[in-house]
Formats: C-alpha cells, sequence, structure tokens
C-alpha cells in the first residue's frame, strides 16, 4: 500500500518550540484522525523503571496505555506507557497458566495488545483489522491469554506501530518452565530500543495519518536498555 512519506510537510503540522504535534494527552476522549494536539511535556507524570508482576493462574490483570514522560538527553518529553512504566511491567507466568488482561486505552490514538510468540487463541492476538477491532481512545478490551510454552517473548500494539512501540508501549513476558531457561544467580530481563532525536532535543516527529521511514519503526540515534539511555547494572565478582 502506498504511504505517505511527507509526515510534517502538510499543513498544521508545524513543529512548536518544547513539545511536539504528534505527543497527545486527552482523558479518554477521541479526536478527530489526523488532528493532533501538542501538550506540555510536564503534564505527564514521569515513567518509573519496569517492574515484574508475578500472576498465578487465573488471576487477572489491568494494563492501562496513558501518556508519561521521560528524560532523553537531559530533556524531558513526552512518551506513552503500559501502567505508566518503560518498559511496562514484565509480566511473570509459570508455563500452562492462562490469565485475564483488562487492556484500557488512556492514550488518543487506537491501541491493543498483541502477545508476540504465545500461542493463544486467535481472537485475542491484539491484531487491528485481523482478529479485532483496535481498541478506541477510552475503550477496553479483554484478552484471555495461555501460555503453553516457556522462555521469554512480549507484548506490544500493532496499530502504527512507528509511534507506540518507538514511544514505549512495550513489555516483556517471562514464562517459566524447568526447561525453558539454564540456571543462573539473577535474571535481569533487557529491552534494547532506540529513539531518533532532533537537534534541538526533540524526537524526530512521525506521520500524522502514516509511517515516515517505515512501517514498524525507524532507525533512531539514542540507543536505550529498559527504557534508559544510560541504564547501568551493578553484578558481583562470581555472578
Amino acid at each position: 500500500t502506498p504511504r505517505n512519506r511527507r509526515g510534517a510537510g502538510r499543513p498544521g503540522a508545524r513543529r512548536r518550540r518544547g513539545t511536539n504535534r504528534f505527543y497527545r494527552c486527552v482523558d479518554g476522549v477521541s479526536q478527530t484522525p489526523g488532528r493532533l494536539r501538542t501538550v506540555n511535556p510536564f503534564s505527564a507524570p514521569e515513567a518509573p523503571p519496569s517492574t515484574i508482576v508475578p500472576l498465578d493462574d487465573g488471576d487477572t490483570l489491568d494494563l492501562i496505555a496513558a501518556p508519561v514522560r521521560r528524560t532523553v538527553k537531559g530533556r524531558s518529553i513526552p512518551m506513552y506507557a503500559f501502567n505508566g512504566q518503560i518498559p511496562g511491567p514484565m509480566i511473570r507466568v509459570s508455563r500452562g497458566a492462562e490469565v485475564v488482561i483488562r487492556f484500557t486505552n488512556r492514550i488518543d490514538m487506537p491501541a491493543s495488545i498483541h502477545w508476540h510468540g504465545i500461542r493463544l487463541e486467535n481472537r485475542f492476538d491484539g491484531v487491528p483489522g485481523l482478529t479485532q477491532e483496535p481498541v478506541p481512545p477510552g475503550g477496553t478490551f479483554v484478552y484471555r491469554v495461555k501460555f503453553p510454552d516457556g522462555g521469554i517473548f512480549w507484548y506490544h500494539p500493532h496499530h502504527r506501530e512507528d509511534v507506540l512501540q518507538d514511544l514505549g508501549l512495550y513489555g516483556n513476558l517471562l514464562v517459566d518452565a524447568p526447561d525453558a531457561l539454564a540456571p543462573v544467580d539473577r535474571e535481569v530481563a533487557l529491552v534494547l530500543d532506540d529513539i531518533l532525536i532532533a537537534a534541538d532535543g526533540s524526537p524526530v516527529p512521525w506521520g500524522a495519518e502514516s509511517a515516515t521511514h517505515a512501517l514498524m519503526g525507524r532507525f533512531g540515534n539514542v540507543a536505550l536498555v529498559n527504557g534508559e539511555p544510560g541504564w547501568e547494572l551493578e553484578v558481583a565478582r562470581g555472578e
């Protein structure tokens, strides 16, 4: 399908100092498609580091996509997050478990959750236009996710991946199984990402109606580990 790559060249697409026209912050109110409203970067909470959420068979977890902000190269920029965290909380389950995920969309773009690598019922696969309709701003969707395989997987939207994933909507799934991972002293999940930052310190804008660089993203110039541009880990000798 032909993609419009002019992006910022359309009328009304002018960028403003200190904000970015593709950051939107509304409380459950859908905006006109393509009409994107700038917001003050400090109107959203700062995203904390990701946490681990253990779930047992039959448990229910609320996952909420909402605006946050992160400091990248000394500048606070608006982003999106699951449950306020970038990456989203790492969901840890045992192989064979089945859990309920209640997704609420509090950003101003349609979204969904795709369970990448998980073999599950097709209606819960989270692909808009194929297995479900995208969840509109203010909308909800209940996923029932079963984990038949051990290992590490991830979850993310499959609607405007170039924007939603780039801005922080992703997280890990760790499925425990005796034969899934070798025994170690400590397990640390690393999520590698990057973001394209302009010379003035703001993210290079995304297209309003379509991707400007590539269908599912673009090559960034700032590397992120677990959402941090300067992630560090302390280890003990012999660990």
